[in-house]
């Protein structure tokens, strides 16, 4: 028996909303998904593309939501601020305040750092761990093989994992500049030297 859905690669990847679904291989459920570059919304949708709950949003996506045990979401929010230019790409993935939003848009919780980028996620101890940017020391920077130099020069940086309890306080650090060794963990030459580690 075909498949349910269209095997032609570019005809399928050029619609937009639920392009196929093999009912006998895929696993039922929902499917949580922030589009990247909207407005900031996040969609809750069945496996036919029907959608279940809409979060709205005032602030665009840093990059993702999360679906919480209790039905909140877990929200990356995207903050212009004195950090939005630090390297060209920079914004595309930047987030700066992550927000637990109830399924009728109240913000229960929020924590901001400028620093926050593309993913967070809340512990079963009730903790949140998000990455966050650091900028590297300049004799480090130094040690970092191979990348070409990017186009604005203001320097390298490199990821961190952040715990916060529920007051927001932090608890935990994980740097890359204090774990990672320059000589093992090199950039290829094709990538820019904005970022030793990329989240």
């Amino acid at each position: 028996m075909p498949p349910s859905f269209d095997q032609q690669v570019v005809r399928r990847t050029m619609r937009t909303g639920v392009t196929g679904h093999n009912r006998e291989k895929a696993e039922q459920g929902y499917v949580l998904y922030t589009p990247l570059g909207g407005p900031g919304r996040t969609l809750l949708i069945d496996m036919d593309g029907g959608t279940v709950h809409e979060w709205t949003h005032d602030r665009r996506p840093g990059l993702y939501g999360d679906l919480l045990p209790n039905g909140n979401l877990l929200y990356g929010a995207k903050i212009e601020d004195a950090t939005w230019d630090i390297f060209t790409l920079w914004k595309a993935f930047k987030g700066g305040e992550i927000r637990e939003v109830e399924p009728d848009g109240t913000v229960l919780w929020c924590h901001v750092d400028p620093m926050h980028h593309h993913d967070q996620r809340r512990t079963e101890a009730g903790t949140t761990l998000y990455l966050s940017l650091e900028k590297m020391p300049d004799e480090l920077e130094k040690r970092i093989y191979g990348g070409h130099p990017p186009p604005d020069g203001k320097g390298m940086y490199a990821d961190m994992i952040v715990e916060v309890d529920a007051a927001g306080e932090e608890i935990w650090r994980w740097r890359a500049i204090e774990h990672l060794d320059p000589e093992l963990e090199r950039l290829s030459d094709s990538e820019p030297r904005w970022e030793w580690t990329h989240g």
